[in-house]
């Protein structure tokens, strides 16, 4: 829904994504490590922090480009995503 209601924001920005995607071309691969048993919990980590930079840097694009809802939504869903990194 959040993604939803911002689709022009989406539409608007969608050209400058790519340096925010970049680092998270390397989540497979570390996924597939940790799968395996091999330095898992450093990819776990490292992984954590590729999201993050990716949430980190999209915003300031959002904020560039967009409304301030739309700003608000994508922290929203950041921290959605923050929660899926606790332990309850």
């Amino acid at each position: 829904m959040l993604l939803q209601k911002n689709n022009e924001c989406i539409q608007k920005i969608k050209h400058r994504t790519s340096l925010c995607q970049s680092g998270l071309s390397s989540l497979g691969p570390a996924i597939h490590s940790m799968l395996q048993g091999i330095h898992s919990e450093a990819h776990l980590c490292n992984s954590y922090y590729l999201i993050r930079e990716a949430f980190d840097c999209g915003e300031k694009i959002v904020a560039e480009a967009c409304e301030t809802e739309a700003v608000l939504d994508l922290r929203q869903i950041q921290q959605l995503v923050r929660s899926l990194s606790t332990d309850p």
